[in-house]
């Protein structure tokens, strides 16, 4: 019996957060846990963050007009909303949130700014991937892979980054407002995401597709994220299973 779209969404979150290529399980990620990281490796980070989510928006509305359901449309529009201008959660655009963070590990928004144009290799790499799935590719799979990658995760991430970024590196709530403001945010984000994605998902080759790409974007954060912290391995790539 073949699984609802709901179902399946989950089986590759749940896979997904298990594997090695998880944002929480990542080696960087484990330095800044327990305070290793050097503030340096932390802006470099961010710098690629800026990049990312500065862009995101782009890409999201490259899509919209191919959804063909309103209330869908509804919800993307007040997603996209809150994005550019952070007016929902009373804070600022999320690009901004990001160089207010790097601002407060002691770079200037302006060098942020401006070093976003020129990233380290991976970094840029998964950068112009993002933009490729959502110029190049159907909406629903651009939508769906961000969501069940990155932010079925990245909640997750956000509450280990509000809580050890204080006590290892002193920032304030105002240096880590783009982690707490992303903690309820990402949570709606993926659940609308599902209701994307569903309708497009009832054969095997779109699953294939969502599978295929969904390990893709992974391996590729996590070689971005190397670019951050040298002294680790190469990233253990998937299995064959799981990419087939």
């Amino acid at each position: 019996m073949t699984m609802e779209p709901q179902e399946f969404c989950t089986m590759l979150v749940d896979d997904a957060v298990a594997s090695d290529l998880s944002m929480i399980k990542h080696p960087f990620i484990a330095a800044v846990a327990a305070g290793t990281a050097s503030r340096d490796e932390l802006v470099e980070f961010g710098v690629g963050m800026y990049r990312l989510v500065l862009d995101a928006q782009r890409w999201t509305a490259a899509g919209y007009s191919q959804v063909d359901d309103q209330s869908i449309r509804a919800r993307m529009l007040n997603s996209m909303y809150e994005e550019e201008t952070g007016l929902l959660s009373g804070t600022a655009s999320h690009a901004a949130l990001v160089a207010d963070f790097v601002a407060a590990l002691g770079q200037p928004r302006e060098v942020t700014i401006v070093r976003s144009l020129e990233l380290k290799p991976h970094f840029q790499a998964f950068c112009d991937f993002q933009e490729f799935l959502g110029r190049c590719r159907p909406f629903w799979l651009y939508r769906g892979v961000t969501s069940l990658a990155g932010e079925a995760q990245f909640t997750d991430l956000c509450k280990l980054m509000v809580d050890v970024l204080p006590r290892h590196y002193g920032l304030d709530d105002h240096g880590v407002r783009f982690w707490s403001v992303h903690v309820p945010i990402d949570e709606e984000h993926t659940s609308t995401a599902v209701s994307v994605v569903g309708p497009f998902i009832h054969d095997p080759e779109a699953r294939r597709q969502l599978r295929q790409y969904m390990w893709l974007h992974m391996d590729m954060r996590y070689r971005a994220w190397l670019d951050e912290h040298i002294t680790v391995e190469e990233p253990v790539d998937p299995s064959p299973q799981r990419i087939a």
